[in-house]
C-alpha cells in the first residue's frame, strides 16, 4: 500500500504544521479574523506539543 493512495501519519504531521503556519499568516495579514483564529490555533499548538511527547511520533519522523 503506497502513501500516495492510502494517507499515512507520516505525512500528517508535515500537514498540520503547514495548516498552522497558515492560519499564523492569515491572522497577521488579516487582524480581523485574529480573534477565531486564536482559539484554533492554540488547540492546534497544544495537540502538536502533545505528538511531540510521545514515542510513535519520534518513530514515525524516522520512518518518514
Amino acid at each position: 500500500m503506497s502513501s500516495e493512495s492510502c494517507p499515512v501519519l507520516g505525512g500528517a504531521i508535515p500537514t498540520l504544521e503547514k495548516f498552522m503556519m497558515q492560519w499564523e499568516a492569515l491572522a497577521t495579514t488579516a487582524p480581523h479574523v485574529t480573534p477565531f483564529i486564536k482559539g484554533g490555533l492554540e488547540q492546534a499548538w497544544e495537540y502538536h506539543c502533545r505528538m511531540g511527547q510521545t514515542h510513535a511520533y519520534i518513530i514515525v519522523m524516522c520512518k518518514s
